[in-house]
């Protein structure tokens, strides 16, 4: 594990599963190698396991943030909250609290969250993005400035903070610095709706009607293509 070759590590240890079952740091260790070797589901199931049984923070914390990148948000949420309950302390524990929040509909509660992230680490990226971007869409510009500025400061080759620095410019009236960002944004992901969407009104808004038809096309474009995949927007 320490070695990072969890596939071998998973062949290791599951032919000895049966006769240590019981052995919850070894159930720990199974599913944790489980996870970083890509079987999520099935490791995540060994984690909870191993969370209920011995009552472990630290179980429910792996747990939970392994459902929030298979995107089940509201058992991740369910997992997180009980690891805050045993040991709110567990860094990095209430940015991924609020990320479950907020995907589930809770922005009151994530935006507790992340301001409580913030005051155990005012350099974690999470919370000022995610807390920037709930301030951004509650209209309170200024301190939604502070924390996505912060954000793009901490990971400047995020494109999620550059779409969010510039949608707080857009929201503020900066028009051009907005398109700057947006257009920065497309080119690092060209395939991603929103910054397009947002870049074919702020076209017009300019005067561009050229831009802003070539931008809606692509619109259109990328939203087919969505749907006969099945996916949804981020």
């Amino acid at each position: 594990m320490r070695l990072g070759k969890y596939a071998a590590a998973v062949t290791m240890l599951e032919p000895l599963e049966d006769k240590n079952a019981e052995n919850l740091d070894f159930e720990y260790v199974l599913g944790s190698a489980l996870i970083k070797a890509g079987q999520r589901r099935e490791g995540v199931l060994k984690i909870e396991t191993v969370a209920k049984s011995g009552h472990s923070a630290d179980a429910y914390m792996l747990a939970g943030s392994t459902l929030l990148d298979l995107n089940e948000y509201e058992q991740a949420r369910s997992d997180l909250d009980a690891a805050l309950t045993l040991n709110p302390k567990l860094p990095g524990l209430y940015s991924l609290a609020g990320t479950a929040r907020d995907k589930t509909g809770n922005v009151k509660d994530a935006e507790a969250a992340f301001r409580e992230a913030l005051k155990m680490n005012r350099d974690d990226f999470t919370a000022n993005l995610y807390l920037g971007a709930i301030l951004e869409k509650r209209r309170d510009l200024d301190e939604a400035k502070t924390y996505l500025e912060r954000a793009l400061q901490l990971n400047p080759s995020s494109s999620m903070a550059g779409y969010e620095v510039a949608m707080l410019k857009s929201t503020s009236g900066e028009y051009d610095a907005a398109v700057q960002g947006l257009e920065k944004v497309v080119q690092e992901d060209p395939n991603w709706l929103e910054p397009h969407v947002e870049l074919a009104s702020l076209y017009y808004k300019l005067h561009r009607p050229a831009d802003g038809a070539r931008e809606r096309q692509l619109v259109e474009k990328l939203t087919a293509q969505q749907q006969a995949q099945g996916l949804g927007t981020r």
